[in-house]
């Protein structure tokens, strides 16, 4: 009987440590998430909230306008990294702008072209996205 006793207690033992294991990478998760959804370059937070107008063309026009700025920051960008590299890196950086370019241009096709007025909205904010991360990495890349 003791040494059903124990190997039943071990086994609860081992079960509460599992358990518990357990939780604590759920709430290592759970912690991440806020995180994460806090980025300055997430779909619908930081800048698109700027954007909150009566109507879709609004909407549209106020993330269009912020995508601009975007796309000013990442030309900047590449020209100043383009000036610090060799010929061989400088063609290939033009050939990663364009492939990104294209990309992104596919990319946010597939929003904006998707149903109802809402897919204009998701498209100008794909492209708003994704020219924030782009023109952010290009700064990156640039920096000593």
């Amino acid at each position: 009987m003791g040494e059903a006793r124990g190997a039943v207690c071990g086994s609860l033992r081992a079960g509460a440590r599992r358990r518990a294991a357990l939780l604590g990478c759920l709430m290592l998760v759970a912690a991440a998430l806020p995180a994460r959804a806090a980025e300055p370059n997430a779909w619908y937070s930081g800048e698109y909230k700027s954007c909150d107008q009566d109507t879709t063309p609004e909407i549209v026009r106020c993330i269009t306008k912020l995508t601009e700025g975007w796309e000013s920051r990442v030309e900047t960008a590449l020209k100043a990294l383009l000036a610090q590299q060799t010929t061989t890196q400088q063609e290939r950086l033009k050939a990663a702008q364009k492939a990104w370019t294209a990309f992104r241009d596919a990319d946010c096709a597939f929003y904006v072209n998707g149903e109802g007025t809402i897919a204009r909205v998701e498209g100008a904010e794909c492209r708003r996205v994704l020219t924030q991360q782009r023109a952010q990495e290009l700064e990156q890349a640039g920096r000593p």
